[in-house]
């Protein structure tokens, strides 16, 4: 299906699809930039969480021991 219009001497004419591969280009754009986005929270919460991580195992080693045991 094509739809033309006529605007003086020249004439514009769009297929049916042609909306649809506009449209789809653009949503495109907007879901990887939300990907890259959430992509960027969840490394943010993995770089802290390995601080968390991290700082409870340095907790842990300065924690005086018990009376130790000779093998």
């Amino acid at each position: 299906m094509t739809s033309s219009w006529r605007c003086g001497r020249r004439s514009l004419s769009v297929t049916a699809s042609q909306p649809f591969s506009l449209s789809s280009f653009a949503l495109s754009l907007l879901l990887v930039f939300r990907t890259n986005s959430s992509y960027n929270r969840w490394w943010e919460a993995r770089k802290l969480w390995g601080g968390v991580v991290n700082r409870s195992r340095d907790i842990v080693r300065q924690v005086p021991r018990g009376p130790s045991a000779k093998y």
